[in-house]
């Protein structure tokens, strides 16, 4: 009896965790500033552009893989828009030209329930072209979506042929694959000799490398709560590799030509000293610094 009772408790303790965490997704997915994003992901392909060029040229009429180019696909939309022959690939279905049920199904398939609700709501609310007409708005040039390659691969197996590609490009994927150095690897392969790849990594220690969609606010999600074992479960898949983890799969396969440090000292009002003890394994500037960005280069002649 007593336990079927811890049972039942147990069982009453996981739904409600799942309830809330349900609640936690659809008030984010509602919440989302479509406009926002579309200007925020403007500025990445701007960064993207000043980043690359001194190294690529200009950013036109080249071979260009996005990896993980999400369900909306700005890079490769941006890219193969200015005169590039851009193919974005992502584990999400994404289906330019399917009908809505299809795509509600394959996205239930390979993202599962999160992945259908966050596509159905986005088709019915009419997100899509809101943030279509929101890029459009503040691009120079017209969306080209006619021609655009987009398809459903993994970076840890790339089904392109050896040396085909002129530029990759990766922005927050890497910190969700599991076998980076595979995915490095295959990123090496397809490289074309001297070809050249920039890839942005959200670090799992920075204060927001949990990916809690509340954890800007100490109120709700602990600072650090995803390294300090405050009961915070992880949203999405992370792999929790570390900044010198990643330099070092980088390095056994490409030189690296640039590292940047990007948004640091996010969190410096709350890294209190207690926390810098309980954390001490980590350092004071891998937990204030959210992205890092390499500029790696193929050897060739």
């Amino acid at each position: 009896m007593a336990a079927q009772k811890t049972a039942a408790v147990s069982g009453i303790r996981s739904w409600l965790c799942s309830y809330v965490q349900l609640i936690s997704f659809f008030r984010a997915v509602a919440s989302t500033d479509l406009v926002s994003m579309a200007e925020d992901d403007h500025g990445q392909f701007l960064t993207l552009k000043r980043i690359l060029e001194p190294h690529v040229g200009q950013l036109k009429q080249k071979v260009i893989l996005d990896i993980g180019c999400g369900r909306l696909f700005p890079m490769t939309l941006l890219l193969h828009s200015c005169g590039n022959s851009a193919t974005g690939i992502d584990t999400a279905y994404i289906g330019l030209d399917a009908p809505f049920a299809k795509r509600w199904w394959k996205s239930w398939v390979t993202g599962g329930f999160y992945g259908f609700a966050r596509e159905a709501f986005l088709d019915l609310s009419r997100g899509h072209q809101r943030y279509y007409r929101t890029l459009q708005d503040l691009v120079d040039f017209p969306l080209v979506f006619k021609g655009l390659d987009v398809r459903l691969m993994n970076a840890e197996k790339l089904e392109l042929p050896d040396n085909s590609v002129d530029v990759g490009v990766s922005i927050d994927v890497l910190e969700h694959i599991s076998d980076v150095g595979k995915a490095v690897a295959e990123l090496n392969r397809v490289l074309k000799p001297r070809g050249i790849a920039y890839v942005r990594i959200h670090l799992f220690s920075s204060i927001s490398g949990g990916h809690h969609p509340q954890w800007a606010d100490p109120e709700k999600v602990p600072p650090w709560a995803h390294l300090r074992g405050k009961g915070h479960t992880l949203p999405v898949r992370l792999n929790r590799l570390r900044r010198e983890e990643y330099l070092s799969l980088f390095e056994q396969q490409f030189g690296i030509l640039q590292v940047l440090e990007i948004d640091k000292g996010v969190g410096q009002d709350l890294l209190t000293p207690e926390i810098s003890s309980e954390l001490q394994q980590y350092s004071e500037e891998e937990l204030l610094t959210t992205f890092i960005g390499l500029v790696v280069g193929k050897p060739g002649s």
